[in-house]
């Protein structure tokens, strides 16, 4: 029997990764010899919801109030553009109103766009650091798991951006139909990546490459000089070249994504640590206790120490319990 996938298009969605998905899923109806998943997309309108100059427009084949009534899994991937900080109220009634929905997975800032249709509430949810504040913002019950980069709540499947589109398809195939399967999809998957790897090798691919080591290194060192000087000298480009190609790479601008990623390291300590706030501004790189007071008023309409105690809980909760550490995270492709 067919399952019924339907994938949720924000605006600038990924194209990047609506490609990937439509691959492994062609790639898994070829390996079964059958269509047993079968993909389909919706959105709050019919109308474009990414493009790229005039010669390529993508639009969502459903709007909300057209989605037929036999999906059973609904997939929430990333956008390249600023993600929402407050609830969406037609998301939130569509997704009130579907019972027949037993899984909703989302990856990378997906999870805010889950959070803002109402599908974390108050659960238990794999994020980046960056997107923390916008996601507690939203949805001020969601439990932040800050050391796993996937968490299964049950209904809600989340995973951080170190996942990508066929790590969701090899988790919902490994669920669905066995881990056999999936392990050999994972190797055709393997395969196909290393072919496109060997008729690659673009300036563009080694620009995303490095703008993707950049990202990572910026998360994992939020009190670190990140002038636009110091990370220009850092990935050998101009000051001007890597502003541009930053924005064009992520739909972000660099001063905004350095700040996001500080608040989130900001929110993770205050959550989970007992240092004290000037020491946590310090940390987090933003600089001193009055900059970081005002930085939260004016980002998520708190100070710091209302935060903490609004979203208090007991620290065993942000711990790896033993059922997530043997839990496996989805079957991810091998590609050397």
């Amino acid at each position: 029997m067919t399952k019924r996938i339907g994938v949720l298009l924000w605006d600038n969605v990924s194209l990047a990764e609506m490609a990937d998905l439509a691959k492994c899923i062609e790639m898994v109806n070829k390996l079964a010899g059958q269509e047993i998943f079968s993909l389909t997309t919706f959105a709050k309108s019919r109308g474009a919801v990414s493009r790229i100059g005039t010669w390529l427009v993508c639009s969502a084949a459903y709007s909300l109030e057209e989605v037929p009534d036999d999906f059973e899994i609904i997939l929430i991937p990333p956008a390249e553009c600023l993600t929402p900080k407050a609830s969406d109220a037609d998301c939130v009634t569509f997704f009130a109103s579907r019972n027949n929905v037993r899984r909703v997975c989302a990856w990378g800032n997906g999870v805010v766009f889950a959070a803002a249709s109402g599908v974390t509430q108050g659960r238990r949810i794999a994020c980046d650091p960056a997107d923390v504040p916008a996601i507690l913002s939203i949805d001020r019950r969601a439990t932040i798991e800050p050391f796993a980069d996937f968490c299964d709540a049950g209904f809600l499947w989340t995973w951080t951006s170190n996942n990508r589109a066929k790590n969701v398809v090899l988790a919902l195939v490994g669920s669905e139909f066995g881990l056999p399967f999936a392990q050999e999809l994972a190797r055709r998957i393997g395969v196909f990546e290393r072919m496109s790897q060997m008729v690659s090798g673009s300036r563009n691919s080694v620009r995303s490459s490095s703008m993707d080591k950049l990202k990572d290194w910026i998360e994992q060192n939020p009190s670190a000089d990140l002038t636009v000087p110091a990370l220009a000298k850092m990935v050998s480009m101009t000051e001007k070249t890597l502003s541009r190609t930053f924005k064009d790479r992520t739909g972000q601008t660099l001063g905004g994504f350095i700040l996001s990623v500080r608040l989130g390291h900001a929110c993770d300590l205050l959550l989970n640590s007992d240092r004290k706030i000037k020491d946590i501004a310090r940390l987090s790189g933003l600089g001193s206790q009055a900059n970081m007071r005002q930085l939260f008023i004016t980002k998520l309409g708190q100070s710091p120490s209302k935060f903490r105690m609004k979203q208090i809980v007991p620290i065993d909760m942000f711990r790896k319990s033993d059922s997530m550490q043997d839990r496996p995270s989805g079957l991810s492709a091998r590609t050397h």
